[in-house]
């Protein structure tokens, strides 16, 4: 687990002085060696280059035709931005595919963060070219596969999983009462303690840990990814066992400064959207027992429900890559807090769903 031998440089861009030269991947191919990456930093620049040499340790040569595929060219309002960090593969019947990484803003905001693209290309002079004719993403590819059913073939992480992970992009229901262990897509902010949670026919038990969702910390949040411009994620929750002063409920964040909840205790929901680590009050609503709390985000607006009632809406564009920073885009997920203080209560959690 420590690299070994002499360090060289063998290729430091294809642009002189190149902003973040960056992600290397390397292949054998052609009688070349060829390194792959991006410059430009993950933005509205951002590129993907090519050089090649004989000998591994080069020297190597750029491509003259660089770079090989970028949208920096195509304007503010081009639907797909931020293209880079390219890999290649090659099917059994010999064609050729690039995977990527890109971002489908709205309005030139981007809330999804990075997703993976996918586009053929082709050697010409033992150089790849992306998407012959068009040099750019398109939006269908035709790959000439067999059907394949992740669900039916045992080596699948689908199937290797039984079915507890869902597929990504999928709408879903968690029935928390029914659940032993929660799938790969669930995800914790930094160093979390697992104790925090259980999972039993009660439902997903939740502690009201001291940590809050706007320290940079580790607090009671369980999420999955928003992965839809427009959704409703929605939560059954009860907060009889939480106390005034302390809360539960659903968290859409970008990160600990730039966040929206819709949280209750066992007397009252708010809604808060926090900017820049500053908290507005949108609005609150008397609850009891158990409550339905949900967060329904129509492109660039999102909206504070309980039990069917809007009690605030928000401009979703300041958890954008553009005004709160980051590239990982949105999660949204249970919560519950303290409020930084120690304290016993926990909500418990009945169900979780995703829809778009």
């Amino acid at each position: 687990m420590k690299l070994v031998g002499p360090k060289k440089d063998v290729w430091n861009g294809a642009l002189k002085n190149c902003i973040w030269p960056e992600g290397p991947h390397i292949y054998k191919e052609n009688g070349y060696y060829y390194i792959m990456h991006a410059e430009g930093g993950t933005g509205p620049e951002h590129a993907v280059m090519v050089c090649r040499s004989k000998d591994i340790w080069g020297p190597y040569v750029g491509n003259p035709k660089n770079p090989i595929l970028t949208h920096r060219h195509l304007g503010a309002d081009y639907p797909i931005k931020y293209v880079g960090h390219c890999d290649i593969i090659q099917t059994p019947k010999g064609e050729w595919y690039m995977t990527m990484l890109a971002v489908r803003p709205l309005e030139r905001f981007t809330t999804m963060g990075r997703e993976t693209f996918l586009a053929k290309f082709i050697w010409e002079e033992d150089w790849p070219v992306v998407n012959p004719g068009v040099g750019m993403l398109t939006e269908t590819v035709d790959i000439d596969l067999p059907d394949w059913d992740p669900k039916a073939d045992s080596s699948s992480y689908t199937s290797r999983t039984k079915g507890n992970t869902c597929e990504p992009g999928s709408n879903r229901t968690y029935d928390f009462t029914s659940k032993e262990k929660l799938g790969d897509e669930f995800l914790f902010l930094r160093n979390p303690d697992f104790s925090m949670y259980s999972l039993d026919n009660n439902g997903l038990s939740l502690k009201c840990l001291p940590a809050t969702i706007k320290e940079e910390e580790s607090p009671a949040f369980i999420a999955i990814r928003q992965q839809h411009h427009s959704f409703e994620v929605a939560a059954k929750v009860d907060v009889s066992g939480v106390s005034a002063g302390n809360e539960a409920g659903l968290v859409l964040i970008q990160n600990n400064l730039y966040n929206f909840k819709v949280v209750a205790d066992s007397a009252k929901a708010v809604a808060v959207i926090t900017k820049d680590g500053e908290d507005t009050v949108l609005g609150e609503v008397a609850v009891c027992g158990e409550v339905n709390l949900s967060i329904k985000v129509q492109g660039l607006k999102a909206s504070a429900i309980v039990d069917g009632k809007v009690i605030g809406e928000a401009d979703v564009r300041t958890l954008s890559t553009e005004v709160a920073g980051g590239f990982v885009g949105c999660c949204v997920g249970v919560y519950a807090s303290a409020n930084g203080k120690a304290s016993d209560d926990k909500a418990v959690f009945k169900s979780l769903s995703y829809n778009a």
